[in-house]
């Protein structure tokens, strides 16, 4: 597969969005201190060169247990960085911009993550909001391996998916995913469950494990280079921002709602202000950085952010499938699961254990006013256990544990579907950039956030690599990366989410995805090169050689393509019924075009 980067020309000309790679003229990499430079070949032919620090290290940990850091000397040639968070996105931005030369510092509000086992969720069955897994494609996979950052073993690589539809429901509206490759059918009581291969080859991981693992590769890969600092979160300042963007400075104090904050003593002061050369807002869709953006530059920045009004609670449910057969079961145990009813669903991605861990999707009372069920009144065990039997009979077995429906009871829920668009990625006047959702959050409806979020923290470090000038780089990152984020946020809007009207919405979607499909199949553009159809655009979004932007122009082509068939089909059957059917008018038509006038003869 291609290396997903950024590339340049040295007129840092571009082409294919962060997809396609052209090193041809490239501008030298500054070199640093320590550091080699290693060279990267893809299967097209490809190459581009990447500075990494020696992979031969030694491990040497401070005696502050929250604070991950090394002894050995290091002299940044690029200065300081300050990274705020450190999720999957702020961890694998932390190695990009060491491997560009900076000296990175990683500010973190929750504990260290790998103090956070899989095991724990699956073993009670209990899960905070933020232990949920996502579902990488090939896009976010080669962002990772930019790094050598392998995820196959510790994530679970999907075999298909299992969709279990309720009789007694409205038929849900058939994803145009899981069209076409139906392998099985099972039935039990008045659930049907539908094994595709949709998802197939994706990885499934639980993005606390992920931030964990990349957060390790940090540490081993750039030992001097880069710090990580728990428990730390940006002083809070009611109606203000502690981050002072003229003079480059951050205030961050102790966020103590972790477990893991040790013990303050009393000469300890509990603030520390750090100055940056460069800083990145890796802190989630509520980024304090990009709050700070919108004060300093309240005249160039602005954000719109879409709410879809969905909430969702985190749950671990037991292995499933045990009554279909050893064979069915292993490969139910590595497929997604998924429980479509309406607005209200339960998605579950599996663990590598066999156990899948869920989230239940509700409606909020604010855009449901009538919804039976929402996360805004189930408050008792006794209401989530109801709602499971309703809704999900089959998750759990037919019986929910008590432990369970009192968890869920207790959770408080987090927001679903939010998408961003911000004006800028980056304001390089300030040096101070935004990645993943703090930029560019998009609904989960196409799957694409973790993957557009770790090709956005690649791609940040590419052109840190390829431009020595910082204020350049970011300004360049903004100007290529910003179409692609946007393009994706409104892919996902017109997906299946993004609007409190979903239903309407997905069904256009689908409608539009199924008919191009079938129309692929029956008039296939390999054999019928002008007219014939490819499959849907769409099925491009988790490979790496396609651009969002490429993606979205070519949804448009195909929806013209679609509605001049459409037109084309409604004047043909007027016609027909003004001449008195198809035969007359075949034959008018026909009359026509031998007497000259369809080529501006006659008399």
């Amino acid at each position: 597969a291609r290396l997903h980067q950024l590339s340049f020309r040295q007129s840092h000309d571009y082409r294919g969005g962060c997809s396609k790679v052209m090193m041809n003229k490239r501008p030298p990499l500054a070199s640093s201190s320590g550091r080699r430079k290693l060279r990267y070949s893809s299967s097209n032919g490809c190459s581009c060169s990447a500075a990494s620090s020696n992979l031969e290290f030694d491990y040497v940990s401070t005696s502050n247990e929250n604070t991950i850091n090394t002894t050995n000397d290091f002299t940044p040639s690029r200065g300081n960085a300050i990274v705020v968070g450190a999720g999957p996105a702020g961890a694998l931005t932390a190695m990009s911009l060491a491997r560009a030369g900076f000296q990175v510092d990683v500010f973190e509000r929750r504990g260290p993550s790998s103090r956070l086992p899989s095991q724990g969720l699956v073993n009670t069955g209990v899960a905070s909001s933020r232990t949920y897994n996502i579902v990488l494609n090939q896009r976010g996979v080669a962002a990772l391996r930019t790094h050598g950052v392998d995820v196959d073993s510790f994530g679970v690589k999907l075999a298909g998916s299992v969709r279990h539809e309720q009789k007694g429901f409205k038929r849900p509206l058939r994803n145009p995913f899981f069209l076409f490759n139906l392998k099985k059918r099972t039935k039990i009581g008045n659930v049907t469950s539908r094994s595709t291969n949709a998802f197939s080859g994706s990885i499934s991981i639980n993005r606390s494990v992920l931030a964990a693992e990349i957060q390790k590769a940090a540490i081993e890969r750039y030992p001097t280079q880069i710090t990580f600092h728990y428990n730390k979160q940006i002083l809070d300042v009611p109606g203000g921002t502690s981050i002072d963007l003229k003079s480059k400075k951050v205030v961050f104090e102790r966020f103590e709602g972790e477990d893991t904050c040790p013990f303050l003593s009393e000469d300890e002061d509990p603030n520390e202000t750090r100055r940056y050369d460069l800083l990145v807002g890796a802190d989630g869709v509520n980024s304090e950085v990009r709050r700070a953006m919108e004060i300093f530059h309240d005249q160039t920045f602005t954000v719109k952010k879409h709410v879809d009004g969905m909430q969702y609670k985190s749950v671990t449910l037991p292995v499933i499938g045990g009554w279909i057969g050893e064979e069915a079961a292993e490969k139910w145990k590595k497929s997604f699961h998924t429980w479509p009813r309406g607005l209200n669903s339960l998605l579950a991605p599996p663990n590598p254990d066999g156990t899948l861990s869920g989230v239940v999707i509700l409606p909020s009372l604010a855009i449901s006013k009538n919804a039976k069920w929402s996360w805004d009144n189930i408050t008792a065990p006794q209401e989530v256990q109801k709602m499971f039997t309703e809704l999900f009979p089959n998750a759990f077995g037919g019986m929910l544990p008590p432990q369970i429906s009192t968890s869920l009871a207790n959770q408080k829920p987090a927001n679903g579907g939010t998408t961003l668009f911000c004006s800028h990625l980056a304001m390089p006047e300030s040096n101070v950039v935004l990645v993943g959702d703090a930029g560019h959050a998009v609904w989960p409806s196409l799957g694409q956030g973790a993957n557009v979020a770790l090709e956005s923290a690649a791609c940040l470090g590419i052109a840190l690599e390829e431009i020595e000038d910082t204020k350049e780089a970011i300004e360049t990152f903004d100007k290529l990366r910003k179409p692609q984020t946007d393009a994706c946020g409104r892919l996902s809007m017109a997906g299946f989410g993004g609007t409190t009207n979903r239903t309407a919405a997905s069904f256009w979607f689908v409608l539009r995805v199924s008919t191009l499909m079938i129309l692929s199949k029956l008039i296939p553009a390999s054999k019928v090169p002008i007219i014939g159809f490819a499959p849907p655009a769409i099925f491009n979004l988790g490979s790496p050689d396609y651009t969002y932007d490429e993606i979205e122009r070519t949804m448009r082509i195909e929806g013209l393509r679609l509605s001049f068939m459409v037109v084309s089909f409604f004047v043909l059957l007027g016609l027909s019924f003004y001449y008195g059917g198809m035969q007359p008018l075949v034959k008018k038509s026909l009359a026509w075009f031998l007497s000259g006038r369809f080529f501006g003869g006659g008399a």
